[in-house]
């Protein structure tokens, strides 16, 4: 299976628990001085190279910003995106390990270990908008005020980071694991005990509606898109989610989960109407960060 990211810039880092997030940088047009940085955040058995993520990256970077798509630590999925090769990594997934593996290419791009600028915000889809908005709104202790993002963008978004029934949650817990299927793969993947019970341990930084609140006092920009029609995740999530970060949800008529994409999409195709509207309210966002107070 060809891969879209060969024209690109590759790297990894160390993430959570030490294991790598590998990841792609696309850069804007040659001599134009970068605008801002964006991260892409995957979802839920997504990866870097799934459907419209290229493609949307490499839009948000020809508007202006230098802009990295990568593979979370515990996705399961390394360079190779065919199958998930390390289910057991995809087991011992949290969210909190997903918040490290944000905040790790955040301090990467603020460094100078990859390529970047102070302003940076995170683009996240579906379960990586939640992961976008824990990254911003999160007050554990490692919240130093250069790990935060000045920007976050949810496309699809949770308005929970569980939405798993009492019944259901005893049976994770009992079992050790819940079973999930990839559609893509065909493959039977577990979601570990361990990503219940971080949150049941810390339910408040687990609430997203407190979050949000945070993410308010601090100052950091918000937008919340979500496609009409979308049956995977409802657009009444992305009012919830609006309504707690005092912005206007965008709600794309006619747009499904992934904003009408199949996958696999090369950069170059014609994006629907859904994404093409999608890409359009990232780029108008995200010119935020050119006046984004420094943080640190």
């Amino acid at each position: 299976m060809p891969e879209h990211h060969t024209d690109h810039e590759s790297w990894h880092i160390p993430g959570a628990d030490g294991m790598p997030v590998f990841g792609v940088c696309h850069r804007p047009p040659e001599g134009v001085t970068p605008r801002g940085t964006v991260l892409v955040v995957h979802g839920f058995l997504g990866y870097m190279d799934y459907g419209m993520l290229p493609a949307l990256t490499e839009s948000i970077a020809s508007a202006g910003f230098i802009a990295h798509r990568f593979n979370l630590s515990h996705s399961g999925v390394t360079l190779a995106y065919a199958r998930f090769r390390r289910p057991d990594l995809f087991e011992r997934d949290t969210w909190n390990k997903q918040r490290t593996d944000v905040r790790a290419v955040i301090s990467a791009c603020r460094q100078g270990r990859l390529p970047g600028t102070d302003r940076i915000g995170l683009l996240g889809h579906s379960r990586g908008g939640v992961t976008a908005l824990r990254a911003a709104g999160c007050s554990d202790r490692n919240a130093r005020p250069e790990l935060l993002p000045d920007a976050a963008f949810t496309a699809s978004a949770p308005s929970a980071c569980c939405s798993l029934d009492t019944a259901s949650q005893k049976d994770l817990l009992k079992r050790g694991f819940r079973e999930v299927v990839s559609r893509r793969t065909k493959q039977t993947l577990r979601v570990g005990a361990g990503w219940l019970g971080e949150q049941l341990d810390d339910p408040e930084q687990h609430d997203l509606q407190s979050l949000c609140a945070q993410i308010r006092e601090r100052g950091i920009a918000t937008r919340i898109v979500h496609g009409a029609r979308d049956v995977t995740v409802p657009p009444n999530a992305a009012e919830r989610l609006a309504e707690w970060t005092k912005t206007d949800p965008v709600l794309i008529a006619g747009g499904d989960h992934v904003f009408n994409t199949p996958n696999p999409f090369n950069i170059g195709d014609t994006p629907s109407t859904q994404l093409a509207q999608l890409i359009e309210q990232a780029v108008s966002f995200f010119a935020v960060l050119e006046a984004a107070p420094a943080r640190g």
